[in-house]
């Protein structure tokens, strides 16, 4: 019995690069670490988040004069909630990890003057059962 091997064309060849090539490009050689690499910053070896850039981020994303709207956006986006018990104070809680019994939360209050964010404090902590 006799095996015959069939020769692939030129032009069939030529197909095979120019369909393989631009989706090797396009998917194999991308990379997007983003979310890697804000997590690093944001936690620590141990998984407990990092305080002070916990701070700093929160500092320089919601800088003095932002809009107060756009706290209140991210924290609704983020499964939070935005409460005014002043007419120029907000308090936004967000849950980061949770349990069966324990939460993992970020806390921002902010001083509000004209709609505008004036003064922010952050705190990040948890509580459990």
């Amino acid at each position: 019995m006799t095996i015959r091997r069939r020769r692939v064309g030129s032009l069939t060849r030529t197909a095979l690069k120019f369909a393989v090539m631009p989706t090797l490009l396009l998917s194999g050689c991308a990379i997007d670490q983003r979310k890697k690499v804000a997590y690093d910053l944001l936690y620590q070896p141990d998984g407990f988040e990092n305080k002070a850039a916990f701070d700093a981020v929160v500092r320089a994303r919601f800088a003095r004069g932002t809009n107060v709207e756009e706290l209140r956006a991210f924290f609704a986006r983020n499964l939070g909630d935005c409460t005014s018990d002043e007419k120029n104070r907000v308090v936004c809680e967000a849950p980061i990890r949770t349990g069966a019994c324990w939460a993992r939360l970020m806390k921002i209050d902010a001083v509000v003057e004209d709609d505008k964010i004036a003064t922010i404090s952050v705190l990040v902590g948890g509580i459990g059962c």
